[in-house]
């Protein structure tokens, strides 16, 4: 990154967004996998009390230019609204980059989806360490157990952002109260370590 900070966030779920953000400040989220060529939305969660901030995505440092975005004025700095659009992209795994065309805006994660589901999502404040957690069965027909290998706090949410579990884990957790649907599981160590996993509900 360049020239942006993070802070708590008051936003669904908790944890820190990405604030500070300023004219050609920028974000880089390395080796993001698209499965198959075609059309993606890409939503954006940001909050901001100005109406004249502008978000620029690219892939592999600019190399392939996605377009921009315009960011609405929702209220304040941690009043969150998710915004969209739709892109195509080729099969392959990119870096990701968002840059400021104009600041004044906060943003506490973006996600890529294909109908059919979640395929990709990057949280600006988590590392991918996916070693923290397993998720079993994974999909589920019902019951979803939940290991972590070491204490943290765990949180499920939903694809639009509504939480479903927000627990301190020591060991394990077994759930059987999820909805058919798609699900994003989130884990966070005490030394800051933490993880996201895609949950499929049948």
């Amino acid at each position: 990154m360049s020239g942006v900070q993070t802070e708590s966030t008051s936003d669904t779920g908790g944890g820190l967004n990405v604030g500070w953000i300023n004219a050609n400040d920028w974000m880089k989220y390395k080796t993001i996998t698209i499965p198959s060529t075609g059309s993606y939305l890409i939503e954006y969660r940001v909050a901001s009390p100005n109406s004249t901030g502008v978000l620029s995505q690219d892939l592999n440092a600019g190399a392939t230019q996605l377009g921009t975005i315009n960011i609405p004025n929702t209220g304040g700095w941690q009043n969150w609204q998710t915004i969209s659009r739709t892109i195509t992209l080729n099969a392959g795994t990119y870096d990701f980059g968002i840059s400021a065309k104009a600041g004044g805006w906060n943003i506490n994660w973006w996600r890529i989806s294909k109908p059919g589901g979640r395929v990709a999502m990057q949280s600006f404040a988590e590392s991918t360490e996916q070693s923290l957690m397993t998720i079993y069965p994974n999909p589920s027909v019902g019951e979803v157990n939940i290991r972590v290998t070491k204490p943290s706090h765990v949180n499920i949410l939903d694809a639009n952002g509504r939480s479903h579990f927000s627990e301190f884990v020591e060991e394990s957790v077994t759930l059987n109260h999820l909805s058919s649907g798609f699900y994003f599981v989130r884990v966070k160590a005490a030394d800051g370590v933490s993880a996201t996993q895609k949950l499929v509900v049948k």
